[in-house]
């Protein structure tokens, strides 16, 4: 399966205000990820492909992390 955040499973995100979509831009810029954002007032906002793809980047590098402490002790 895809990662998220790719070309082929972009991260797909709906926000109600400008301040919003400045954020979820500012954070996937800083991860180097796809997304793509569509900005409806009108409509419950939907950041959970974003908050799944923040989760599995922490997740990977605590596994990281921890295989690192692993091996030096």
């Amino acid at each position: 399966m895809a990662k998220s955040g790719t070309a082929k499973k972009p991260i797909i995100v709906r926000v109600q205000s400008e301040e919003k979509a400045a954020y979820v831009t500012e954070v996937c810029q800083e991860n180097n990820w796809i997304f793509v954002l569509g900005m409806e007032p009108d409509k419950p906002e939907n950041l959970s492909d974003l908050d799944a793809s923040r989760n599995e980047s922490s997740r990977s590098f605590s596994s990281r992390q921890r295989l690192q402490i692993t091996v030096r002790a």
